[in-house]
């Protein structure tokens, strides 16, 4: 236990109560509401030194009594070393109330002078402790400034008052506290963290698409924590990816938005999209788009395609017979049909929208060259003539068999002349096409040509 060294001062009157003031309210005549300690020496050889309780039953009534307070208790005896006195201390009774004007120290939440945290240390009896309700405000600042601590502990075993007085300590804080921010990187954009101690019981604010944070962890029953963490403003995303199918590089965008948001107006260009939801504020959204079609590839293969008969002209002989029979010849100038390997040329384009078909193909309509006469026929399937063919044979004006007959065929002319069908050879042409669906309002069409022979 620790030793007791009171009072300071060493020879005080015998019998005479010598007044100490523990705090700024000092009782005057008048009034005596003042706070004091009356420490009073008596002589033991005298027999005035008695033992007394300490529990608040003797109070102070000598002569003096009536220049102090009312109700001085005895509060602590001590004998002096020598063993000659005994020193009686009697105190009156604090409310806390008389201790609030003066009795406080001051800190500040986060340094900011505007958020005071008050701390109080009363000395009250024992009995008269209770505890403050929560949500208490300071009795003097008032404000934002409620109870967050309080306790009640013993005095030191070497006070004075410790038999009757207990110290009460109430600590009040400024809430909802300053807020302290810094920046952070989060995915799209630059953020703003804070950190804020608010009143236990306090909801969340509903968030906002900026948000990426909002927590109240509680701290305990008067205070909780608040984090939130909140874009300055949102950045979208760009990425690029090489489309092996597209031969393009496709341009994706990710952008954060409200949920519930009307969904993206599709345009041409758009390959892709959805609106991903996060949660009940917010979604992300993702378009991938090309800024160009893919580009007109061109594509080789051989096969097998046919040529009509080629008609030009045609050569007529006869022979007289000694009997007058005739023997008529009519040859045609032509090339014959044939089949062939050649070389067919696929071309693939891309169009926005469904196309119309204006493709003219090349299908020359060949005909049949038919004639079946008395002294010649001609029979050539599958032709192409030119214009202005015709077979003319005529007899000897003195046939004595025959007479004089004139034979004379005029050969029709077909849509598409030999001629000009032999100016293409060498040349591609445009025999099939097929438009279809591809994605994305893409529609492929591949244009087939045949290389003539």
């Amino acid at each position: 236990m620790a030793t007791i060294n009171r009072p300071t001062f060493q020879d005080p009157p015998l019998e005479t109560g010598v007044p100490q003031y523990p705090t700024p309210l000092v009782p005057d005549y008048y009034t005596r509401d003042g706070h004091i300690i009356l420490v009073e020496k008596v002589s033991v050889n005298k027999g005035s030194y008695n033992p007394q309780p300490l529990d608040g039953s003797v109070i102070y009534d000598k002569r003096d009594a009536n220049h102090w307070p009312e109700n001085l208790y005895l509060v602590f005896q001590q004998v002096e070393p020598t063993g000659q006195f005994v020193f009686n201390y009697w105190a009156n009774d604090r409310t806390l109330a008389s201790q609030d004007p003066w009795n406080y120290g001051l800190q500040y939440s986060l340094n900011h002078p505007s958020y005071k945290i008050i701390t109080r240390k009363y000395i009250t009896p024992r009995e008269d402790y209770s505890p403050v309700a929560l949500g208490a405000v300071d009795p003097v600042f008032g404000g934002n400034a409620i109870i967050s601590q309080q306790e009640m502990a013993e005095l030191p075993d070497d006070n004075p008052l410790r038999s009757r007085y207990v110290q009460v300590q109430r600590v009040y804080e400024t809430i909802p506290s300053p807020t302290i921010t810094g920046k952070v990187m989060a995915e799209f954009g630059i953020a703003t963290a804070s950190k804020q101690i608010v009143v236990a019981g306090t909801s969340i604010a509903t968030p906002s698409t900026n948000t990426i944070k909002s927590e109240i962890a509680s701290t305990d029953a008067v205070k909780s924590t608040l984090d939130k963490v909140v874009y300055d403003s949102t950045e979208i995303l760009d990425g690029y990816q090489y489309d092996a199918d597209l031969g393009l590089v496709v341009h994706t965008t990710k952008e954060l938005i409200a949920e519930g948001t009307s969904p993206f107006n599709l345009t041409d260009g758009t390959i892709a999209y959805k609106d991903e939801p996060i949660n009940a504020w917010q979604s992300v959204r993702i378009i991938s788009s090309i800024s160009s079609l893919p580009a007109t590839r061109t594509e080789y293969k051989t096969g097998a395609y046919a040529s009509p008969n080629l008609v030009y002209g045609f050569n007529t002989s006869s022979l007289q017979m000694p009997n007058w029979d005739l023997n008529v010849t009519v040859t045609p100038v032509m090339r014959a049909k044939r089949s062939y390997q050649t070389v067919f040329k696929n071309i693939t384009s891309y169009v926005y929208g469904q196309p119309t078909p204006s493709y003219t193909l090349y299908d020359p309509v060949s005909i049949n060259v038919y004639f079946d006469g008395y002294f010649f026929k001609i029979n050539i399937p599958d032709a192409l003539t030119d214009s202005g063919l015709s077979i003319s044979f005529t007899t000897a004006s003195n046939d004595p068999v025959h007479g004089y007959i004139n034979e004379t065929y005029t050969v029709p002319t077909s849509t598409e002349t030999a001629s000009a069908y032999l100016a293409k050879v060498g040349t591609y042409q445009l025999i099939a096409f097929e438009a279809d669906y591809w994605k994305a309002n893409i529609w492929r069409v591949v244009r087939q040509y045949v290389l003539l022979k």
